[in-house]
């Protein structure tokens, strides 16, 4: 692929609202060999700076090319702390579940949701995002714990505890807390 047409498929993604002409140009650029992970990462960090941030998480998981990426994991904990749009919170906090295993930061943002939002969906999926990328983390644990006294919802509880009993593992804050 010359410069032209990765010229080409950037535009496409800075103008094209079609879910359809984005995941092609994105393919392509995925194509171009060794630098075309670099190019799906610019791809990525340009989606979400237009508000595409469901393609953007799309981007992320479908190609996988976000995992362990400090500046896709930054983007996203700065979407998680900015963005008041529950869809926006939900899709961040699940594309951090794909990409942010162990990673501090991560972990931080989706304990710090797990105390300030309101929203049951964005609560069960932060709660998920925990199970996947918090195993044996302090604060995933201590955040757990207080949703499974304060949520009323019974999905988020289910979550919760869920959560808890796959990070939390022969812990016993964790075992007084589901007893």
């Amino acid at each position: 692929m010359n410069d032209l047409e990765i010229e080409k498929q950037i535009e496409l993604l800075r103008t094209s609202n079609d879910l359809s002409i984005l995941r092609r140009a994105i393919e392509r650029l995925g194509q171009i060999g060794d630098s075309g992970k670099q190019v799906m990462i610019f791809a990525f960090f340009l989606l979400m700076k237009i508000g595409l941030y469901r393609v953007a998480s799309l981007l992320l998981q479908d190609y996988q090319i976000g995992k362990g990426n400090s500046q896709a994991i930054t983007e996203l904990v700065k979407i998680l702390s900015t963005s008041q749009n529950v869809s926006i919170l939900w899709r961040a906090a699940e594309s951090l579940e794909k990409i942010g295993a162990g990673n501090p930061q991560a972990i931080k943002a989706l304990v710090k949701i797990l105390s300030t939002s309101k929203d049951d969906l964005v609560l069960r999926q932060a709660a998920e995002s925990l199970e996947q990328i918090g195993v044996s983390n302090p604060q995933a644990i201590k955040a757990l714990v207080k949703i499974l006294s304060t949520s009323k919802d019974d999905l988020v509880l289910r979550q919760a505890a869920e959560s808890l009993g796959k990070i939390g593992a022969g812990n016993p804050q964790v075992i007084k807390a589901l007893v």
